[in-house]
C-alpha cells in the first residue's frame, strides 16, 4: 500500500501548488508523454481516469522526493520555494516526462538521471509576464521581459537518489492499478513475441503468456 505523504498529515511546499495545477489541466499529454514507450494504443488511454490517475501519482511521488533531497541538504522553507516556478516549468518539458514514464516499462531496471540533471541545468524560467500574457509578449522585443536564470540545485542534491526512489515507488503504483498492470502486461508479452518472432518462426499455439506464467508458479515454493 502506498503511502499518501499529502493525506497523511505531512506539508510539502511544493506538491500542493503544483498537484493543484494538474487538476486544473487536462492530464491527456503526460499520459501520453509516459506511456508512449510501453503501451502501444496509448491514445486509447489518455482519458481514462487509471491512467491519469497513475501519472498524478507518479507525478505526486516525484515531486515529494526532490523537495526531500532538498530537505536533506538542509534548505529553509524560503530556499524551497524558489524552486517552486522552475519545477513546475520542468516537469512540462517532454523529454523529462518521457524518462519519468519509461519507470512504468516492464524491463525498467534505472533511470537516466543524468538526463533530468541536463535538463535541470539548462532550465531557464519564462518571465511572468510572458508566462500570464503570452499573447500580449509576442509583439515585445526579446530583450524585454527575457528568460531568467534558475536558482542551482544544492551541492549535495542526487538526481541518482531521486531517480531510484522515483522507479521503486512508480513499481508499487503499478502494483496496485488492475487496469493498468493488465495493459502493461499485454503490451510487454506482445512485444516479448514480436521480437521472437524476428529470431525464428512461433508455432501457432504458442502462448507466452500461459509459459511466463508456468515459469511465475514454479519459483513458488
Amino acid at each position: 500500500m502506498i503511502v499518501d505523504p499529502v493525506s497523511a498529515g505531512l506539508v510539502w511546499l511544493l506538491v500542493g501548488p503544483i498537484l493543484q495545477d494538474l487538476a486544473k489541466a487536462a492530464l491527456d499529454d503526460y499520459v501520453k508523454d509516459f506511456f508512449k514507450g510501453c503501451i502501444k494504443e496509448v491514445e486509447g488511454i489518455a482519458k481514462k481516469p487509471f491512467a491519469q490517475n497513475a501519472v498524478r501519482d507518479a507525478l505526486k511521488s516525484f515531486i515529494i522526493l526532490f523537495e526531500q533531497e532538498l530537505q536533506r541538504s538542509q534548505l529553509d522553507k524560503k530556499q524551497i520555494q524558489q524552486y517552486l516556478q522552475p519545477l513546475r516549468q520542468f516537469l512540462k518539458q517532454p523529454d523529462v516526462r518521457k524518462v519519468l514514464g519509461t519507470a512504468f516499462q516492464g524491463n525498467c531496471k534505472y533511470l537516466d538521471d543524468r538526463i533530468l540533471a541536463q535538463h535541470w541545468q539548462n532550465l531557464r524560467l519564462q518571465h511572468p509576464v510572458r508566462q500570464h500574457l503570452p499573447t500580449f509578449t509576442r509583439i515585445v522585443p526579446a530583450n524585454i521581459f527575457q528568460e531568467q536564470s534558475v536558482a542551482p540545485l544544492p551541492h549535495t542534491f542526487s538526481w541518482e537518489q531521486v531517480a531510484e526512489n522515483y522507479l521503486k515507488n512508480v513499481k508499487l503504483i503499478i502494483q496496485e492499478n488492475d487496469e493498468l498492470r493488465q495493459i502493461l502486461n499485454t503490451n510487454q508479452f506482445a512485444s516479448m513475441e514480436r521480437s521472437l518472432a524476428t529470431i525464428a518462426p512461433i508455432p501457432a499455439e504458442f502462448n507466452l503468456a500461459s509459459v511466463i506464467a508456468q515459469l511465475g508458479e514454479k519459483r513458488e515454493p
